[in-house]
């Protein structure tokens, strides 16, 4: 073994594993003593808790209810030629609000035809013409929650505008 080299106390280098895995394990213990008591800083893990089961009674009060808001015929004359919009629109409701709702939206009812008049007026071609109308049921959103307003937890009744009619004809004869 002539290749071998010599240490300094003139043994071959190849030996000292002793040495080396008391080392490898004192540094293991010292890392583990380290994590464990960090840990333990830390206070541990967070305490579990069960989730809360809904009952039939709970989810008959959260089942949605469709009530209409409003159904009717409006003009756009934002071209310069006349289109008449026939509109159907409805609201999404937790049935435990289902009543309250459906007073607010009667009692409101005309204050939500003008509000839904102007929306219809005012808007773009481009709006009344999209697939999705996505920027007017923003809009009714916004009277529908206006008039219908929040719960006593504070949750807003709307969860949904549904537009169930909506066809544009050339008033212009």
């Amino acid at each position: 073994m002539a290749d071998e080299e010599k240490t300094e106390d003139g043994g071959s280098g190849g030996g000292g594993g002793k040495k080396t895995m008391i080392v490898v394990l004192v540094a293991l213990v010292l890392e583990a003593g380290a994590f464990f008591g960090a840990q333990m800083f830390m206070g541990g893990p967070a305490a579990v808790e069960g989730a809360d089961v809904e009952t039939d009674e709970v989810k008959a009060l959260n089942t949605p209810v469709e009530l209409e808001v409003h159904s009717g015929k409006h003009i756009n004359r934002k071209t310069g030629r006349a289109k008449s919009v026939d509109v159907s629109i409805w609201v999404t409701v937790k049935s435990k609000h289902s009543e309250k709702a459906d007073e607010q939206l009667k009692s409101k009812k005309n204050k939500i035809y003008d509000e839904i008049r102007k929306i219809i007026g005012r808007a773009e071609i481009s709006h009344l013409n999209s697939g999705p109308l996505t920027t007017l049921r923003r809009q009714f959103k916004e009277v529908v929650q206006d008039v219908l307003g929040v719960d006593e937890e504070g949750e807003e009744l709307t969860i949904e505008i549904l537009i169930s009619k909506f066809q544009i004809f050339n008033a212009d004869l």
